[in-house]
């Protein structure tokens, strides 16, 4: 079974890097961060989103970073990170390495 999780989570990273290597990276200032429904139906938990403001554009509206957490908020308010857009959503650059998942070992970084 644990072999079967962990083949499973590397495919996920792979997967990941895969979307992230043709994207460009760009930075974001965190700005705030807002408690919102998890995206599973039926389930009432709430998670803490943050809301960044994408460095570099002028008069840049909020944008929901898709990388929450239901503990605590991961990066401190007026922090830069580093954020790619993969279709009509922004995602954490470094999502992968973070956590538990930085153990996970991947076939092909970049």
């Amino acid at each position: 079974m644990a072999l079967v999780f962990l083949c499973l989570m590397m495919y996920n990273k792979n997967y990941f890097y895969k979307l992230r290597r043709p994207s460009e990276k760009l930075f974001a200032e965190v700005v705030e961060y807002r408690w919102e429904k998890g995206p599973m139906r039926n389930d009432y938990t709430k998670l803490c989103y943050p809301y960044v403001r994408i460095s570099g554009k002028e008069e840049s509206s909020l944008v929901k970073l898709s990388y929450a957490n239901n503990h605590s908020e991961p990066f401190k308010i007026g922090e830069v990170v580093e954020v790619f857009w993969h279709e009509k959503t922004l995602l954490y650059y470094h999502a992968c390495e973070t956590g538990f998942m930085k153990f996970i070992p991947a076939f092909k970084k970049e």
